[in-house]
């Protein structure tokens, strides 16, 4: 054979390896998986005078939203986000971000996550605690309230890989009311 059908076959056997290197890694990071465990909300009253007379006037006036937040001053929600490796390669992870909303709250909290490698078959966790602002507070309460004590929370994960992007929701619903969170894990989805 000549110079130039060697250079072919080398040109195709490169980009045969190629794509089977870029097909392995999108397999293996599908693999991969976030879950947002031990969830637990905290809520924080104030039940000073004033705080326990603004709520009266709530009442009162039928303005529950002042109501909840005249008693209500934090609600903080604690978990723990985990990430499997359930692949057979190490994978590298970039830094990741987690959007966690409250009852679907226009002031969702941020948390992000550093990169780091992952073993094969192995887990990482990382211990997260969030406050909710004052101004969702009222919103938050009436749900809460509505809900039976259930709080209903959002996880956005997202990382971007290279050209890839790993995205996903989970839906949580820790009980304010039970000594410990009994999260219900729901609605997921999951791309890259």
């Amino acid at each position: 054979m000549e110079w130039g059908t060697w250079a072919l076959v080398a040109l195709g056997v490169i980009a045969i390896l190629a794509v089977a290197v870029v097909t392995i890694l999108v397999r293996c990071y599908r693999r991969l998986t976030f879950s947002f465990d031990s969830v637990r909300a905290l809520p924080e009253f104030e039940f000073s005078t004033g705080a326990v007379l603004r709520a009266l006037v709530g009442v009162v006036t039928r303005n529950y939203t002042q109501a909840a937040g005249g008693l209500l001053k934090g609600l903080k929600v604690e978990g723990i986000i985990v990430c499997t490796n359930q692949s057979f390669t190490p994978l590298y992870l970039p830094a990741t971000e987690h959007k966690i909303s409250v009852e679907g709250s226009l002031c969702p909290c941020e948390v992000r996550l550093p990169a780091f490698w992952l073993k094969p078959h192995a887990a990482r966790s990382f211990p997260v605690s969030v406050a909710l602002n004052n101004e969702c507070l009222p919103q938050v309460a009436i749900a809460v309230l509505s809900g039976k004590g259930v709080v209903r929370v959002e996880v956005r994960t997202r990382a971007k890989i290279g050209l890839f992007s790993y995205n996903r929701v989970t839906h949580l619903e820790p009980s304010l009311w039970r000594g410990t969170s009994v999260p219900r894990e729901s609605a997921t989805k999951k791309s890259i």
